[in-house]
C-alpha cells in the first residue's frame, strides 16, 4: 500500500501508530479518521455549539503541543446542503491535521479564513 504521500507502507504505519499514541493519551480526542492524505479529528456529532467550540479549541491546544505544529488555515466546506467548518494544520511531511465540526457553530465568529493548500484541500 504505497500513496504518493507515503513513499512506504511502513511510513503510512508510523503515522498511523503516533495519531493512535496520541489520541490514547488524551481521551478527550475522538478516533481519528487516517487516510494518507489526512489525518481528521471529527466533532461534527456535537450538537451544542458551546461544547463543540470548546472541543475544538482543546483539541487544537493538544495536537499543536504533541505534533509542533500550528493549526493555520480555518475555513467553511460545503458538500452539497451541509456545511462544516475545519481548522487545519500541515505537518512538515504534508500531511494534513483536520479538526471538523458543524459550521453552524462557528458562524459569525472571526475565523481568520484562508483555503488550504495541497493535501488538505
Amino acid at each position: 500500500m504505497t500513496h504518493t504521500h507515503y513513499p512506504s507502507r511502513s511510513d503510512w504505519l508510523d503515522d498511523l501508530h503516533r495519531f493512535a499514541d496520541i489520541t490514547r493519551a488524551w481521551p478527550g480526542l475522538p478516533q481519528p479518521n487516517i487516510s494518507p492524505a489526512r489525518v481528521t479529528y471529527d466533532y461534527r456529532h456535537l450538537t451544542d455549539a458551546e461544547t463543540a467550540r470548546a472541543a475544538l479549541d482543546s483539541a487544537e491546544r493538544i495536537l499543536s503541543a504533541e505534533l509542533g505544529v500550528s493549526f493555520e488555515a480555518d475555513f467553511t466546506k460545503a458538500v452539497g446542503t451541509y456545511r462544516s467548518y475545519l481548522r487545519v494544520a500541515v505537518l512538515p511531511d504534508h500531511l494534513a491535521v483536520v479538526l471538523a465540526a458543524r459550521a453552524e457553530h462557528f458562524d459569525g465568529m472571526d475565523a481568520t479564513v484562508r483555503e488550504p493548500t495541497g493535501a488538505a484541500a
